[in-house]
């Protein structure tokens, strides 16, 4: 909670805040923003996949897919 103000009533030099971007954060949604550092939970997905069984979005099914399915099995959700 340390902010820029407290900083310079200190005698020190003022810090930068941090800057927000809000957006998804999640590279295989439709939406997915690379500048967003914090997720606001507006995902959206297109459920018309062409390739269902590419878990890990990146254009093909390998064995990068079965790891991620076998990192979910037996989770309950």
């Amino acid at each position: 909670t340390f902010g820029a103000a407290d900083c310079v009533s200190y005698g020190g030099t003022p810090c930068e805040e941090p800057v927000v971007v809000l957006g998804c954060m999640y590279a295989n949604a439709d939406n997915y923003n690379p500048l967003a550092n914090d997720d606001d939970g507006s995902c959206t997905y297109d459920f018309a996949n062409p390739c269902p069984a590419d878990l890990n979005g990146d254009g093909s099914v390998t064995t990068g897919d079965l790891l991620v399915f076998l990192g979910a099995f037996g989770t309950i959700c």
